[in-house]
């Protein structure tokens, strides 16, 4: 019988949750290739022990619910296998992996965290730079992010805002780059350079959204050389991380992840997220990125059976 495979989403009628624009495309995909496959919603009671193979996708609500779906994970982990690996999943949950990241080398812009407003104060001085952004260190889809001036005041009452909800504020150094010309988000299947998109522009100076509201901008591009020497000097860092964690080969490489990467004030590429959870993988924009992931997904099944 052909291996099933089940791409976790969430319910799209969720407040704040947009519907995820690939993964009916990715479905059929893989169905072609000889797997049975569907999209079941996480939070929806079902036996997830018959999946063979149960990839996070698109659990977008995860941030809204968080106590809940890591109760949700914990559990189907037990009964099913998981892609990302969930060692490796709950590591990037929280954005303070980032200071591995950086402890192993891999340019990621400077940050502070703050649970009040003094931290907060702290940080802003220790950064220096002129501008900076502040988000959740979990979250997803820029959601409760800005991009202020160092001296707004605002700042604080955003920190306020983050910190009401229970969570850690990160305020991270801006990159001129990032309002100027966006970011370059580098897909990887199964630790290979796949495809990349250019993400406009999309938070204002001053804790707004462009245009009001959010609305990614993407257009297909060529990644420079350096940037997918980068991202590949990630991916291997990630997965020598997993190793030592306990993380078993092949699992300890990702089957997906999605690298963003923005030019520092040098020229050269920085790392502003790992997306080893959740991400849009951006395949309607290059041409066999799902057959690319398919063949990705075959692969992580024909470990499971070796």
């Amino acid at each position: 019988m052909a291996p099933r495979v089940g791409l976790v989403t969430c319910d799209e009628t969720s407040p704040g949750v947009h519907p995820d624009p690939e993964i009916g495309a990715l479905v059929t995909a893989l169905n072609a290739m000889g797997l049975i496959t569907d999209a079941p919603i996480w939070s929806e009671p079902r036996d997830w022990a018959v999946y063979d193979l149960l990839v996070v996708k698109s659990p977008w609500d995860y941030s809204l619910r968080s106590k809940e779906f890591l109760a949700w994970f914990r559990s189907v982990e037990e009964v099913a296998q998981i892609r990302n690996h969930p060692g490796v999943i709950r590591w990037n949950f929280d954005k303070r992996y980032l200071s591995d990241l950086r402890g192993c080398g891999i340019p990621v812009p400077q940050y502070g965290l703050a649970t009040t407003r003094a931290e907060a104060m702290t940080a802003l001085v220790s950064l220096g730079s002129s501008e900076v952004v502040v988000k959740p260190t979990v979250s997803a889809g820029s959601r409760d992010t800005a991009l202020f001036r160092r001296e707004d005041p605002a700042i604080l009452e955003f920190v306020d805002r983050i910190t009401a909800l229970g969570k850690v504020a990160m305020i991270q150094r801006a990159l001129p780059s990032v309002s100027r010309d966006g970011e370059h988000a580098l897909v990887l299947f199964n630790g290979r350079y796949s495809h990349a998109v250019r993400k406009g522009p999309i938070l204002e100076l001053g804790g707004g959204l462009l245009g009001g509201r959010y609305t990614e901008i993407l257009t297909p591009v060529e990644a420079d050389k350096d940037e997918v020497v980068l991202a590949e000097r990630c991916m291997e860092t990630v997965r020598r991380l997993a190793t030592a964690w306990g993380v078993p080969e092949p699992a300890a490489t990702p089957l997906y992840t999605r690298i963003d990467i923005a030019r520092d004030d040098d020229g050269s590429p920085t790392v502003l997220e790992a997306e080893l959870f959740e991400p849009n993988y951006f395949t309607m924009w290059s041409d066999g990125a799902a057959d690319r992931f398919g063949r990705a997904v075959h692969e992580q099944l024909k470990s499971l059976g070796d």
